[in-house]
C-alpha cells in the first residue's frame, strides 16, 4: 500500500504503477525531509512543470503533522488549489525498487510493461545529485534507455510554455 499526498489531502492508493496517469512512463524526483526547504521548493516547482512527482521515504519524524508542515513550507504556506507544487508521494518501496540510496535522484521509468513492478524488470534512467530536472531529461534523451520518453516530456514542456506565453 502506498500513501500519496496531493494538494494536502492524504489518500490511500493501491495503484501499482505509481504514476497515477495514463502516461506509459513516470518521472520521479526522490527527495528527503532532511534536504533544505529551499531546495525542496525548487524541485517541487520544477517537478510541476515537467509532470514529475516528489517521492519521500517515510514520514519526517514519523509524523503526518511534520509532513504537512513541510509541504506547507515548500508551498510558502499557501493552500490554494492552483499552487506551484507537484504531487508529493511517500513510497519506501520505490526507493528499494529503483535502488535509490542518495537524494536528490531523478528517475524516469517505463511503466507500460509491468502490471506489478515486483514481477518484472523495469526499464529506467536515474541520475543522482543536485541538478535541474531539465538537465537530467537532456542527459536521458541523449544517452539513456528512456530517450523517447525524455524527449517527449521536454517537447510537451516546450508546447505548454509556448501556449502560456501566447496567452499573455
Amino acid at each position: 500500500m502506498r500513501l500519496i499526498i496531493l494538494h494536502y489531502v492524504l489518500l490511500i492508493s493501491l495503484n501499482a504503477k505509481g504514476n497515477g496517469s495514463d502516461q506509459p512512463y513516470a518521472l520521479r524526483v526522490f527527495v528527503s525531509s532532511s534536504m533544505p526547504v529551499s531546495l525542496l521548493k525548487s524541485y517541487a516547482y520544477e517537478a510541476k512543470k515537467y509532470g514529475a512527482t516528489l517521492v519521500f521515504k517515510g514520514l519526517p519524524q514519523d509524523s503526518f503533522k511534520e509532513l504537512s508542515k513541510l509541504v506547507l513550507a515548500m508551498n510558502d504556506g499557501s493552500l490554494e488549489e492552483d499552487n506551484n507544487m507537484s504531487g508529493v508521494q511517500i513510497d519506501d518501496e520505490a526507493f528499494d525498487r529503483f535502488k535509490v540510496t542518495s537524494v536528490p535522484s531523478i528517475l524516469l521509468s517505463d511503466e507500460s510493461t509491468c502490471e506489478t513492478p515486483d514481477l518484472c524488470k523495469l526499464a529506467y534512467d536515474k541520475i543522482d545529485g543536485n541538478l535541474e530536472i531539465e538537465v537530467a531529461l537532456q542527459k536521458f534523451a541523449k544517452e539513456g534507455d528512456m530517450k523517447d520518453a525524455a524527449d517527449r516530456i521536454m517537447k510537451q514542456r516546450e508546447v505548454t510554455q509556448a501556449n502560456s506565453e501566447a496567452v499573455k
